[in-house]
């Protein structure tokens, strides 16, 4: 009988340590947190990866063709500007200098952005189709004032720049000295399937440092501009090698 209240007190003493010690844990915790947000640490930002990863299988485009390698003759590509039926009313600049910049990382050729205004001169029109047939003169004008080996065209086929992101693209990569397809595809970015978040996570994972230890992967399906920047990533994953 007395180990038996002799116990209790210890009993209750070390469960009060332990209160106690999970309290101090949990105010470290907040501590380096806290300084962590100050700071913005690396090792913060480690942390919070560590727990980011998205799991599961990652969407890659399927539905493109190539013709062979790319030739070693195409040194200069010219970008068309974005080609939308439905959001021929909105300014696509951002859009179009993320495809820019993402074709621009392959580094196999110059890419060069072919402005609207070039465009109307010579087409009479702001933007141009990937399906649609062009006369070969205003083509060949083109390929003379740009200097170009190649002709890009990019077709913006569904966009919806809300959550759930959905891009569809199209497109078309011409060379001038033949008038042949190197390169096309056709295929619908949609974030509302598991497979397409999971790869945009994952370009955002390593093309990106979070500046805060808070931001996770998940953003990039909130930010159209961002979203834009995997799809066309990915778009040009697909182009033919040398």
């Amino acid at each position: 009988m007395q180990s038996a209240k002799s116990s209790r007190p210890f009993n209750n003493h070390f469960s009060s340590s332990l209160h106690h010690s999970g309290q101090g844990s949990s105010r470290i915790a907040v501590l380096i947190l806290g300084a962590c947000l100050v700071l913005g640490l690396p090792a913060c930002r480690t942390i919070d990866q560590d727990w980011d990863q998205p799991v599961g299988e990652a969407f890659a485009p399927t539905n493109f063709y190539q013709r062979g390698p790319m030739p070693t003759s195409v040194r200069r590509v010219a970008l068309l500007p974005l080609y939308s039926s439905e959001w021929d009313h909105v300014d696509l600049t951002g859009l179009q200098r993320a495809f820019a910049a993402e074709l621009g990382k392959h580094d196999q050729f110059e890419v060069v952005m072919v402005s609207p205004e070039r465009v109307h001169r010579i087409f009479g029109i702001d933007q141009i189709t990937s399906v649609e047939p062009i006369a070969a003169d205003e083509f060949e004008t083109l390929v003379r004032e740009v200097g170009a080996d190649a002709i890009l065209f990019t077709d913006l086929t569904a966009y919806h720049p809300y959550r759930p992101i959905v891009m569809g693209v199209r497109c078309k990569l011409v060379e001038t000295a033949s008038v042949d397809i190197l390169w096309s595809l056709d295929t619908v970015f949609d974030s509302g399937n598991p497979t397409v978040s999971t790869a945009a996570r994952r370009y955002h994972l390593d093309e990106s440092a979070p500046p805060y230890p808070l931001q996770n992967s998940s953003s990039i399906l909130q930010s159209p501009l961002r979203y834009t920047k995997y799809v066309a990533d990915a778009v040009f994953a697909t182009l033919p090698e040398r």
